[in-house]
């Protein structure tokens, strides 16, 4: 880390470090949806606004040959890939040796539609079917 971020990552007293002896209480995972990365440390990316010290040099994408990752929202940047859920709690799971995990934020965006009639308001199925399927991936990791 120092290396890539150099007097970016902050220091830490040893009080600090005693600290972060004892480990984590819990992990919090924010979750709405997926993308494909490209490391641009090792490999040649693009030159991209996504290509940064802090992010961690990478590139991301939803398509892969042409093909989004997952139905599109009317968020640009959100795509419903449950299966994400899943594969994000095992591997934080495994990686971090089954130290609690709270899903901390998960939800479908959409833009407000006027052209939505009231029952679609109502009954609202692209939400509904976006936790549903979070949910099952969910239970799926457990």
């Amino acid at each position: 880390m120092r290396k890539i971020l150099g007097n970016i990552l902050p220091g830490f007293s040893s009080n600090d470090k005693e600290k972060l002896k004892s480990g984590l209480d819990f992990i919090g995972i924010n979750y709405y949806t997926s993308y494909y990365v490209k490391d641009c440390i090792y490999s040649k990316c693009e030159p991209g606004p996504w290509i940064t010290r802090t992010e961690g040099l990478f590139e991301q994408s939803a398509l892969k040959d042409g093909v989004p990752i997952g139905k599109p929202t009317s968020i640009d940047w959100q795509y419903v890939y449950p299966q994400g859920m899943e594969k994000i709690v095992t591997y934080v799971k495994n990686r971090y040796n089954n130290t609690p995990i709270f899903i901390t934020e998960n939800g479908y965006g959409e833009l407000d539609n006027p052209n939505n009639t009231e029952e679609q308001y109502l009954n609202d199925f692209n939400r509904k079917n976006y936790i549903a399927g979070h949910l099952d991936s969910l239970l799926e990791a457990i």
